[in-house]
């Protein structure tokens, strides 16, 4: 029996440390490994076992609990995807062995998470976040932040999803990672979404999408598309919103993602079918053209579409140059000291925003151009901000006039 068990040890920690890893799902190899792994699990919870093994390796109890925990983990991790429920009675036995571990929270809160177990998730993953905190584990603590904030979506506890969204986003931009800083952006759109802060949500996902773009990532593109596609029709600007479907179908399709390509192509024919009606002449209209005009042709419809760039250019480039803005502004308030080229900066960011339809985050521009011109004596700045002001809410007005 001890010889199986020193095997089962050797095999075990193998297994754990990543030497035979737990992904390759189909390996024989990985497969007996979990057998041996499995045979020295039970060997360190057996009584008679436990003696002989003290003896013979000269082990302490507390090493052997701490052991023991990380035969569990090791089990839990190749459990995963494959038994649910053993991965969770493994987990939860790992977490009691050795509580100071985060990694086994998480995954412990994920299977949670995945068996529809919100309470019992909702306290792993906060024991999870505290234990990577408390060991400085940022780039783990950043992946919990994540999960954990899907979570509290999910059960429409939306401040709160949104104070670990920020938080995650924190992380993200501390990491200067474009993965994390993407999936943490895209969260943050998804929870502005949620709580109906249209504005806000479009800030954050045009900020993913330029990360995903500059990453060369077509799969989060086309995720990042795919939200703009939807927020867009949920503001009735359907020529908008099938530019951004198209363009997501076509990056999923690339990408061979097929989750976002299967969603890309029912929206489309949802927002198609409303292009539909819009062209058709009514008295009343629920569309995103005004009631009072004559209904645009397909062939006119087309058109515009061409011409905003359906291929992605015009996107591109507006996109391109709102990232540029934003990185001048940045630096500009980093330097100090040049409040006219500041407040010309922000003036022109404002106007990028508005033309997005970003109103919120326009008017914070003009405002801080505004104020910057006003305590440097820009007399031209502080003409431009006040009439920059008085544009957006009259350009506001009028689109909310036509959307009644």
């Amino acid at each position: 029996m001890i010889r199986v068990m020193v095997w089962s040890l050797v095999v075990c920690v193998a297994l754990y440390g990543g030497i035979l890893r737990a992904e390759a799902a189909q390996s024989d190899l990985i497969t007996a490994a979990a057998a041996k792994a499995a045979q020295a699990y039970s060997a360190s919870v057996d009584e008679g076992d436990q003696a002989q093994m003290l003896a013979l390796f000269e082990v302490k109890p507390s090493a052997l609990l701490r052991f023991r925990a990380k035969l569990a983990r090791g089990l839990g991790r190749f459990f995963f995807t494959r038994d649910a429920t053993a991965a969770m009675g493994l987990l939860r036995n790992a977490v009691k062995w050795d509580p100071l571990h985060a990694e086994a929270w998480w995954r412990l809160a994920r299977l949670q998470m995945q068996l529809g177990r919100s309470q019992e998730a909702d306290q792993a993953f906060k024991r999870a976040v505290a234990t990577a905190r408390y060991l400085g584990h940022s780039s783990l603590q950043f992946n919990i932040l994540g999960y954990y904030g899907l979570l509290l979506l999910n059960l429409d506890r939306l401040a709160e999803a949104e104070s670990i969204g920020e938080q995650a986003l924190s992380l993200a931009r501390q990491q200067e990672q474009p993965t994390s800083l993407f999936d943490a952006l895209y969260l943050m759109g998804k929870i502005k979404m949620a709580q109906s802060d249209l504005e806000r949500a479009e800030f954050y996902l045009f900020q993913a999408l330029g990360t995903a773009k500059r990453a060369d990532s077509q799969q989060n593109m086309a995720k990042a598309l795919l939200r703009l596609g939807l927020l867009a029709k949920r503001h009735r600007d359907y020529l908008r919103a099938r530019t951004y479907l198209q363009r997501a179908e076509a990056l999923a399709r690339s990408c061979g993602d097929k989750s976002v390509l299967n969603s890309s192509i029912i929206e489309l024919d949802k927002v198609r079918r409303n292009l539909d009606r819009a062209s058709q002449p009514t008295a009343k209209r629920s569309s995103a053209f005004s009631p009072s005009k004559a209904p645009p042709s397909r062939a006119a419809v087309d058109r515009v579409l061409d011409r905003s760039g359906a291929a992605g250019t015009y996107l591109d480039a507006e996109l391109a140059d709102f990232h540029r803005l934003r990185q001048r502004v940045e630096g500009l308030r980093a330097q100090g000291g040049k409040d006219k080229q500041l407040a010309q900066a922000l003036v022109r960011l404002g106007r990028l925003e508005q033309k997005f339809e970003l109103w919120g985050s326009a008017k914070s521009r003009y405002q801080e151009a505004l104020s910057v011109a006003q305590q440097s004596g820009y007399l031209d700045g502080i003409e431009v901000g006040q009439k920059a002001l008085i544009a957006l809410d009259k350009r506001r007005e009028a689109r909310q006039r036509r959307h009644r």
